[in-house]
């Protein structure tokens, strides 16, 4: 029995079948084109929601076998003032930093960590590498709630608000992937997993359906935010879970503003002040 490529190569050669179309086996098979990366970034399904948003590098061997510290994962480019991504780009290859990523460390405190309290300061830390002109820290103001949750949540906030007006001075336009490292599985999860169901649930808890989210508006912009990054400007937006030695950078930061900060009660006397009372 002859092979189909051969038994295609002695049909050529018959008159009396040239004109022939070649046995469907002997067809070449269609071989579809490899996606761009550059195509629009894919929006959430059930499937791909948490993982889209949600980076471990446990998870591929390019970051090392075990994998590596974090801090030879992250490294500052005093070229571009921002933290990078490195790994194996393919096996075989140099350390190398991975393609158009930037890396960011937030980080939120408060003390004490209550929402009713009076007393209560929280402060927020973005960490952009050492010495980065982008680092952020900042004192929340006395309306908001001082807690550590709304704290962090107003650091990744801050964090994209940054990253925006980067990209229109220091940014490659090819940038495509934002990492923002952080210790609080509360800000993790809420933003790579759960924010899906609350909208579905009408904004509210799955398992308490009369209790809205808590702090509803922060989550519902910040959702928009990254929406809007990972569509418009087609760019990932992940979500790293790590210990809080490795956000050391936000961590001074925000102890830093927390030093410096006003207390409440200062507030109220300088008030009282100016008012002559």
């Amino acid at each position: 029995m002859l092979v189909p490529a051969l038994q295609y190569a002695r049909q050529t050669f018959q008159p009396e079948v040239l004109q022939q179309k070649p046995p469907a086996s002997t067809q070449s098979p269609t071989i579809p084109k490899m996606a761009s990366i550059y195509q629009p970034y894919q929006q959430y399904t059930p499937r791909n929601g948490p993982t889209r948003r949600s980076f471990s590098p446990k998870r591929a061997r390019r970051y090392g076998i075990p994998t590596f510290p974090t801090e030879k994962l992250v490294k500052y480019s005093p070229k571009y003032g921002y933290s990078r991504l490195f790994n194996f780009a393919f096996p075989g290859s140099n350390w190398r930093p991975r393609m158009n990523t930037i890396v960011i460390q937030v980080h939120g405190i408060a003390s004490p960590n209550s929402a009713t309290s009076p007393d209560s300061v929280a402060a927020a830390g973005v960490y952009f590498g050492a010495k980065s002109s982008h680092n952020i820290n900042l004192v929340l103001p006395t309306h908001m709630d001082q807690t550590n949750n709304k704290a962090v949540l107003e650091a990744i906030r801050t964090a994209f608000k940054e990253v925006m007006a980067m990209r229109h001075t220091v940014l490659d336009p090819r940038w495509k992937e934002v990492i923002i490292m952080t210790n609080s599985e509360y800000a993790k999860k809420s933003l790579s997993e759960w924010v899906w169901q609350w909208e579905t649930n009408g904004w509210h808890h799955m398992r308490q359906q009369n209790s809205p989210v808590a702090h509803l508006n922060t989550m519902q912009e910040l959702h928009n935010t990254i929406s809007h990054i990972e569509t418009t400007l087609n760019m990932a937006v992940r979500f790293w879970k790590v210990s809080r030695e490795d956000i050391a950078g936000a961590d001074g930061l925000a102890q830093h503003a927390m030093q410096t900060a006003p207390t409440q009660a200062d507030g109220v006397a300088d008030a009282l002040a100016a008012m002559g009372i």
